[in-house]
């Protein structure tokens, strides 16, 4: 979509610098996602409690998984 939009110049050096970005439309986008993210995380949160059997997934378990992964490959080429 193409449109035009007037940005407050300090708020998106102060975002630009942040992620590295200084393109316009890619910071835009980012930008957009992680609203819409922490609306979902806003969302999960809110659900937890209401069911029983619902717990929120743990970011760091998954990066360890991760690890276990990578060390089974090298002990296997081994």
């Amino acid at each position: 979509m193409r449109t035009t939009i007037t940005l407050d110049d300090e708020l998106f050096e102060r975002a630009a610098s942040i992620t590295g970005d200084h393109n316009a439309s890619s910071l835009l986008s980012k930008a957009l996602e992680m609203m819409i993210s922490a609306d979902s995380r806003k969302r999960l949160l809110r659900l937890s409690g209401n069911t029983a059997d619902f717990t929120l997934p743990s970011r760091d378990k998954r990066a360890a998984d991760l690890g276990k992964v990578a060390e089974d490959d090298a002990s296997s080429n081994s």
